[in-house]
Parts: C-alpha cells; structure tokens; sequence
C-alpha cells in the first residue's frame, strides 16, 4: 500500500530489494534447517542398527532390500547434514524429493491415501514438496554454496 504524508512525502510498505532478498535468504535457510534436522534426526537410529532398517525394508517387499536401505539411510543423513550447512543445496533438494516420494509410494500410498488421522505420510510429502522448493530456489545467502563461489570468484 502507498500513501503520502502531511508533508508530501511518498510512503510505501513494500520491503527494498536488499529487504527481500534478506527475506529469501532467511526463509530458505530456515526451510533448510527444518528438513536437515527433520531427515537427521530420523535418519541416525536407522544408521545405530542399519540391520534392523534393512530388515523392515525387504519386509515392505521392497527389491534389493540391502541397497535400496543402505541408500535410504545414506540419504536421510547425507542429505540432511548437506541441507543443514547448505552444501549443493540444489541438488540435495532434487534428492530429497525423489528419496521422499519413493518413501510415499512404496511405505504410504498402500496402507491408502487418507489414514485414521489424516493423509497417509503427510511428512513425506511435506518433505518431497520442502525439496522441491530447494530445488527450484536454492539454499538461499547463507550456506556453504554461497561462501564457495565467493570463494571461486575470488580466484
């Protein structure tokens, strides 16, 4: 909204350029940290007894039981730790959504989509859709890729 003051003086109430980008920047960043923490902290137990993981996987009938938890483990950490100080933040996100939708599809989609309390994986799905949107926006100002191409463009 625009207006103008006593002494003619034109006032408006959207953000500066610099406002904006500061904004993006931190809203990615806390994007960012949300799905790093969220993939870590669910991905360590399975790395504390892989085994265990492994074996509730090919329980799920899932092909090649070893590799496909072996990833999924891999992933929830890897990706999570990358997400969190914004390493190839772009490509994590990308990652993040294939690893979550796979998750939905083969864990969630055939217990059916709507559970007793609500849709069937909504984290996973929230989670892919969270991916996607780092994908398309990356890590933002703060992170390890914004501090490496300084870097290179230091060179």
């Amino acid at each position: 909204m625009t207006s103008i003051t006593k002494d003619n003086q034109l006032v408006t109430d959207r953000p500066t350029a610099q406002e904006a980008s500061t904004a993006r920047s931190v809203g990615l960043l806390v994007l960012r940290l949300m799905v790093g923490v969220v993939l870590v902290v669910h991905g360590i137990p399975k790395l504390a007894n892989p085994a265990a993981f492994i074996h509730e996987v090919a329980g799920l009938g899932v092909p090649i039981p070893v590799v496909c938890g072996s990833l999924q483990i891999a992933g929830e950490v890897g990706l999570g730790l990358a997400l969190l100080i914004g390493l190839m933040s772009r490509t994590a996100g990308v990652l993040v959504a294939v690893m979550m939708g796979l998750t939905w599809v083969i864990v969630h989609v055939p217990q059916g989509l709507l559970g007793k309390t609500g849709i069937s994986g909504e984290s996973a799905v929230l989670l892919g859709l969270a991916g996607v949107a780092i994908a398309l926006l990356g890590g933002g100002a703060y992170g390890a890729d914004t501090l490496l191409a300084k870097l290179r463009k230091a060179r």
